[in-house]
């Protein structure tokens, strides 16, 4: 009797194999630009929040490079070596700079209670060179120090706001600094923040 071989179907080791761990790398920079630009899970304090996302930021771009290695070309393997040796001068210098001349600053200026979870009104001042925003978000405590987020409105040019709550969401009442347009506004909020 003769014995049939049956062989395993292989991916093969061309470019396509070689280009998965940027793939990957790509679609998780995506995934995390997507989180930032709407935050769902945050943690209660603000400068956490800021070093976890820089050191997200950067461990994804040292991913990247370093996937341009997996490819094997030459023209490749430079490139991830000067990305690298570039991304190796920059590194040390984005932090003392964030560390210490970070100037972004967020005070909580007001906060309501809504149907079991907080709306929260924060004032943002981005430094020297801009004005100061205002943020509001509502916010559900998961557990202590962890917090499911929405963000509500962001008022570029404003100083301070006061909310009030209806039976359907938020009214904002008054404005002492700027932003008059934005009195009456009304932000409809849900129970469980998405739905």
């Amino acid at each position: 009797m003769d014995s049939e071989s049956r062989e395993e179907p292989t991916i093969p080791r061309g470019l396509g194999r070689r280009l998965l761990p940027s793939a990957v790398a790509l679609a998780m920079l995506v995934g995390f630009v997507l989180f930032a630009a709407y935050p769902v899970v945050r943690l209660s304090s603000f400068r956490a929040n800021r070093v976890i996302g820089e050191l997200l930021a950067l461990g994804l771009l040292w991913w990247l490079v370093v996937t341009f290695f997996h490819v094997g070309r030459w023209w490749m393997t430079t490139l991830g070596f000067l990305c690298a040796l570039i991304l190796g001068i920059a590194t040390p210098f984005l932090f003392f700079i964030t560390a210490f001349f970070g100037a972004v600053t967020v005070d909580l200026i007001q906060e309501v209670d809504w149907q079991g979870s907080r709306v929260r009104v924060y004032l943002i001042d981005g430094g020297a060179t801009t004005d100061w925003d205002i943020e509001i978000r509502q916010e559900r405590t998961i557990i202590p120090g962890l917090l499911f987020v929405r963000p509500i409105a962001f008022l570029h040019r404003c100083r301070t706001v006061t909310v009030k709550t209806t039976t359907q969401g938020i009214e904002i009442a008054e404005q002492a600094n700027g932003c008059p347009t934005a009195i009456g506004m009304h932000f409809p909020l849900k129970r469980l923040l998405y739905f």
